[in-house]
C-alpha cells in the first residue's frame, strides 16, 4: 500500500489490538519523461499517480532513462529532497521567491517563481552554495536586476556567475 508510510500494531491483553497507520504526506510532484506525474513524499518515494498536478507544489524532474516507475518506489534520494527543501526554504524566507521546478541531475537546476534558474553542484556543500547565492542576491543582484535575470551558476567551488 504505497499511500501508507508506516503501520504499527500493538496487542493489549487480553482482547485489544491497536493499529496505527501513518499516511504519506505529499512534498512535491514528480513527473517522469513520459509526462506521468506522481505525488512524492519527503523521503523521495512516489505513492500516488496524479491526473492533474497541483500548481502550488514544487515540480521535480529527473532523467530516468528507460526505467519503469512503480508506486512505492524511491525515485529521488532523501539527500536530494533535503537539498531541495533547504533551497526552497532559504529562497522563500529570505527573498520571497518560490521554487517552481527542479531538475535533479548534475548540475542540479532550480527554476524560480521569477522565471530564472539556479545551477547547483549536488556534490558540493549546500551551505557553501547557499552562502554564495546569498552574497549575490543581497549584494550584487538587486530586485530590479532580478526582473531580467536568466540564471545564476554556482557550479564552481570559488566562483558564481549570473546573466
Amino acid at each position: 500500500f504505497p499511500l501508507i508510510e508506516s503501520a504499527d500494531v500493538q496487542k493489549k491483553f487480553p482482547d485489544t489490538i491497536i493499529l496505527t497507520v501513518t499516511e504519506r504526506k505529499q512534498f512535491a510532484v514528480f513527473c517522469s519523461q513520459d509526462d506521468r506525474c506522481f505525488a512524492i513524499d519527503e523521503n523521495g518515494i512516489i505513492f500516488e499517480e496524479l491526473k492533474s498536478p497541483s500548481q502550488d507544489l514544487i515540480l521535480l524532474k529527473k532523467d530516468l532513462i528507460s526505467e519503469e516507475i512503480f508506486l512505492g518506489q524511491g525515485v529521488i534520494e532523501k539527500s536530494m529532497i533535503d537539498f531541495i527543501y533547504k533551497i526552497s526554504d532559504y529562497l522563500k524566507n529570505n527573498f520571497q521567491i518560490d521554487v517552481k521546478e527542479t531538475f535533479v541531475s548534475n548540475p542540479f537546476v532550480v527554476k524560480t517563481s521569477e522565471n530564472w534558474e539556479i545551477y547547483f553542484n549536488p556534490k558540493e556543500d549546500i551551505n557553501l552554495e547557499i552562502a554564495k547565492l546569498d552574497a549575490l542576491l543581497k549584494n550584487e543582484i538587486t530586485l530590479e536586476k532580478r526582473k531580467n535575470l536568466q540564471y545564476i551558476y554556482l557550479q564552481y567551488k570559488d566562483r558564481a556567475y549570473y546573466k
